[in-house]
């Protein structure tokens, strides 16, 4: 990134629409401003409004459009910005486009207008890499965590951890700089009492992350089962769209079909596999390969639903235990109680949902009874931290790994320069998260996910 160039981007999307707006950024802007419309003492000298203005293509009028202005550093990239706002023609954009780069100004690399965010200093790192999150959020439980990350919530709380350790190891250091007194032992304990303080939060964020992955990149369920056990018709009535094609014939599913939801607030990807084959039911060479990738999808899953013909007796043994020997959690669905005489579900040691996936009874349980197995079935309240990047999560580890380390070297009384550098080692794995410390490879891999013009 070269911060001296003024960039430029389309941040609408591509093809025909209402409005197009295209976004500049950089020490060009005015220069700009004052060559392509006709109203640029207006706009400038009453920022952050938008103004009627034309915009000029030698001298002509190319588009009658709302031109706002942004003075740097108050912008959202610190720096001078505009943004034109054109009738949604493909044409009339691509040629602004074109005038901008005859002016000075060349097209944005993904995420640029955001990496100039956090070079100067306009929002850290995690803050940035919330503004990706929350614009493919598909979900309120995502877009709120995006927008818990973006206002600092986490920023705050990682500037909250390190604030104790610093304050400690400026002690530990004073206490390194007068080799010839000796650390007395309530000082031993004392710093590995404040060390376990802050080891604990660290581990309290640690534990958000299996919750917060599932809000971030969302759940996979698996539907399971013998061949006309409903698995098809049972999906269709969740979705409540005829997404699957049923029929009377076994069989009909031969590879896994994916379907996502929303429960919750978190996106749920439901695959519908292939029919299992057990001892009285042995599939042929074809279907085989169809029972092989429903065994894999199992084992790929957060939670299997595994769906049974409950009119025609109590679920395959069989196939259940074989099931438990996979690390996912497993709800039997008992399918087409309409169809029971006695609507009472056979007991097991397994949770069993009664349901009928052709008038729609028991879906509201099944539902709710998965959010409760996945652990979404709880909104996260007001200020609670949720860790939903891997990123984050592996600087929190490897800083509580360092605080593990330190605290055994207070117990052991090892050499206070030995304690005093795992303590930074933890400061400098939390730093990390928000970007304290740059590093060119973790920023080219961050931005680089970014849309252009963002």
């Amino acid at each position: 990134m070269n911060s001296q160039e003024t960039i430029v981007a389309p941040i609408t999307a591509s093809g025909q629409a209402g409005v197009a707006v295209i976004r500049t950024s950089g020490s060009l802007t005015r220069d700009i401003l004052k060559r392509l419309t006709d109203s640029a003492a207006e706009i400038i000298e009453n920022p952050r409004e938008l103004k009627l203005a034309r915009v000029l293509d030698s001298g002509a009028t190319l588009d009658r459009a709302l031109v706002v202005y942004f003075p740097g550093p108050g912008s959202f990239t610190g720096e001078d910005c505009a943004e034109f706002h054109l009738h949604g023609s493909p044409y009339l954009r691509a040629r602004l486009l074109e005038l901008l780069s005859e002016n000075g100004a060349r097209l944005a690399g993904p995420g640029e207008f955001t990496e100039r965010a956090f070079h100067n200093g306009k929002i850290d790192l995690a803050q940035a890499e919330a503004v990706a999150d929350l614009i493919a959020s598909e979900t309120d439980a995502q877009a709120r965590a995006a927008e818990s990350q973006l206002s600092g919530q986490l920023s705050g709380a990682i500037a909250d951890l390190g604030e104790p350790l610093r304050n400690l190891l400026a002690e530990i250091e004073a206490h390194i700089d007068f080799p010839d007194e000796d650390i007395d032992p309530e000082s031993w304990s004392g710093w590995k009492t404040r060390i376990d303080s802050v080891k604990a939060q660290v581990n309290q964020y640690l534990a958000s992350y299996s919750r917060g992955k599932l809000v971030r990149e969302g759940a996979r369920v698996t539907l399971l089962g013998l061949p006309n056990a409903g698995k098809s018709s049972l999906l269709n009535r969740v979705l409540g769209e005829e997404r699957v094609i049923v029929t009377p014939v076994a069989g009909t599913t031969r590879d896994s079909v994916e379907a996502r939801i929303s429960i919750h607030g978190v996106p749920v990807s439901i695959f519908d596999t292939a029919g299992l084959e057990n001892e009285q039911r042995k599939a042929g060479e074809i279907e085989k390969l169809g029972v092989e990738k429903s065994w894999q999808a199992a084992s790929e899953a957060d939670l299997n639903l595994f769906v049974y013909d409950s009119s025609q007796g109590e679920p395959d043994k069989e196939l259940i235990s074989k099931l438990k020997n996979n690390s996912a959690p497993t709800i039997l669905v008992a399918n087409k109680e309409d169809l029971k005489s006695d609507s009472e579900v056979e007991n097991s040691e397994l949770k069993t949902i009664s349901v009928s996936a052709l008038t729609g009874s028991g879906i509201e349980s099944l539902l709710k009874e998965i959010a409760e197995t996945l652990s979404i079935s709880n909104k996260p309240s007001s200020g609670e931290i949720l860790i939903t990047s891997i990123r984050h999560f592996t600087c929190l580890e490897t800083s509580s790994t360092r605080l593990d380390s330190a605290r055994e070297g207070c117990s052991s009384q090892v050499p206070a320069e030995l304690v005093a550098a795992d303590i930074r080692s933890a400061l400098s794995s939390l730093d990390e998260i928000i970007g304290v410390t740059e590093n060119e490879d973790i920023l080219g891999r961050i931005f680089s996910k970014f849309c252009v013009g963002k």
